[in-house]
């Protein structure tokens, strides 16, 4: 029987694939940062507890990430990358920026993550915001559509919209 040899693969997963995130999970399964790494999917969200008088070892874990994806050929997408630090402004302040070799990870106040709108003050009012967003203009779609079906009049129209 013949020794075993690696081939290189010239192709890639196609987008929409059920086997895309399982095979995605499975090469990131080994990734290791010294903190907690939650991984979904294409997601990966480091996490750092600090103390209220310890300093953040973030810099110290990004920099492991940066090393494993070398290792693994993989890369970092910095435009989708963010920090967002969570908890009173008197810890927060200081904290440093997580530097990169361009420049730095922008750091926010609120994010999209899996779904829920966080914010660093642990309010909830920005996925409140976004779900009254989001159903303002379903019903407002839903409307204009029933309007059209039913030959509702533009004044009409107009005049409910505005109540909205």
């Amino acid at each position: 029987m013949a020794p075993f040899s690696w081939a290189q693969l010239n192709g890639a997963m196609p987008q929409g694939s059920r086997l895309g995130p399982l095979s995605f999970l499975v090469l990131i399964d080994d990734l290791e940062v010294g903190r907690l790494a939650h991984k979904y999917v294409d997601d990966t969200t480091l996490t750092e507890l600090i103390h209220r008088t310890g300093p953040s070892n973030m810099q110290t874990i990004f920099e492991r990430l940066l090393t494993w994806t070398d290792d693994n050929h993989m890369a970092i997408n910095y435009n989708k990358t963010k920090e967002m630090i969570m908890g009173p402004p008197s810890i927060t302040a200081n904290l440093p920026l997580i530097k990169t070799t361009t420049g730095h990870i922008e750091r926010v106040n609120s994010t999209k993550l899996l779904g829920i709108h966080l914010d660093s003050n642990f309010s909830w009012q920005p996925h409140i915001e976004a779900i009254l967003s989001s159903v303002r203009w379903d019903l407002l779609r839903s409307i204009q559509y029933s309007c059209a079906k039913f030959e509702v009049s533009n004044f009409t129209n107009y005049k409910f919209w505005k109540g909205i």
